[in-house]
């Protein structure tokens, strides 16, 4: 029997890049390096991002967004013999068999609280009917793969794990120091994320207020309709920077005295992956899943309590040796997880 001719969703061309279009193109990316055979379908609207060289983009139908990806998307798949569709960025057409949902997190489903009403009422609707009809599931941890199956009792069997990667235009950009006049020579703590409230700005917030006079808090990132609204502290040593280019970002890695990432829930955390492919000391939550990615190279807090943080914000900066020995960690990390072979894991999930 012929191996499944593979399609992949390609919906996420027509979305801004975040964390799950960046690892929707990454995978892309690799499956092409690969010589893994792929089609992408979009919907027949503007894209936002090329697909990639060399790839056939067939257009269906003639709705957008959701209404494209589940009459449109599953409707093209049926009527094709010996297909799978490869789903990427969380949402999939729902009672379609012959495809792979991939599931970065279980956010809306533990912490509905943090997104907007039709957001969440969405979302658990469709991911479960999603991901019980789907053939196999992809996660990017082994933390959220054991989320998953508790929370939608699927067998271990059907999930296949895989990672997250620091994306080539993070690692290939030229610095870009522009948004240096911003912080005006001072020293400062980075955050990196969105508006999401499990980024749990709040503590670090404190933490800075108290923190030595010299120094600051940068915040990059842009905001997310997504999400519920949530209020900010303002201060003079809190610098929102907004949404920022992969140049920017990698100055801003590089110049800080470490990344801070409160966050209270991660189906993985790449900002930390990040911070260490720039030898940015990484300061984050004591959360199962940063103790997955991380281990030793971290240095952790109790995401509650902003005088933890500042227990290791002082190690920073007053034990450059052990920084030392935890960039070396990180990088090591960061190595391995690039080195990591994603295509081969895929292509098990596709073919189950």
């Amino acid at each position: 029997m012929s191996h499944p001719e593979i399609f992949v969703n390609g919906r996420f061309l027509t979305q801004r890049i975040t964390g799950v279009q960046a690892f929707a193109h990454s995978v892309c990316d690799e499956m092409i390096r690969a010589g893994i055979p792929f089609k992408l379908l979009i919907p027949r609207q503007t894209l936002l991002h090329q697909a990639p060289s060399g790839i056939e983009t067939i257009s269906v139908g003639k709705l957008t967004g959701h209404l494209w990806e589940q009459i449109h998307l599953p409707a093209f798949i049926r009527d094709k013999k010996n297909t799978v569709l490869l789903n990427l960025c969380n949402s999939a057409p729902m009672q379609l068999t012959n495809q792979v949902v991939t599931l970065h997190d279980l956010a809306f489903f533990h912490h509905p609280e943090w997104f907007s009403m039709k957001f969440r009422l969405w979302y658990n609707y469709m991911i479960p009917r999603s991901v019980q009809s789907a053939k196999s599931i992809l996660t990017v941890s082994e933390t959220s793969a054991k989320a998953i199956s508790e929370a939608y009792g699927v067998t271990q069997q059907k999930i296949y794990t895989t990672c997250n990667k620091v994306s080539s235009e993070l690692l290939e950009s030229e610095i870009d120091s522009g948004i240096g006049h911003q912080i005006q020579g001072r020293r400062f703590f980075l955050m990196v994320g969105s508006n999401d409230p499990r980024k749990n700005f709040t503590v670090a917030e404190k933490f800075i207020a108290s923190f030595r006079e010299d120094a600051v808090l940068v915040i990059a990132g842009g905001s997310h309709q997504s999400f519920s609204k949530n209020s900010h502290s303002h201060s003079e040593r809190i610098i929102r920077l907004g949404y920022v280019n992969s140049g920017q970002l990698k100055w801003l890695y590089q110049n800080a005295l470490a990344l801070i990432n409160a966050s209270v829930y991660e189906g993985f955390g790449i900002p930390n992956l990040e911070a260490m492919s720039q030898g940015c000391p990484v300061i984050c939550s004591d959360i199962p899943v940063f103790r997955e990615v991380c281990s030793e190279a971290a240095f952790y807090f109790n995401e509650n309590d902003p005088l933890s943080l500042q227990n290791q914000a002082e190690l920073i900066d007053d034990h450059p040796t052990l920084v030392s020995s935890k960039k070396m960690i990180g990088n090591t990390i960061f190595t391995s997880y690039q080195n990591r072979d994603r295509t081969s894991v895929i292509l098990k999930a596709l073919s189950r």
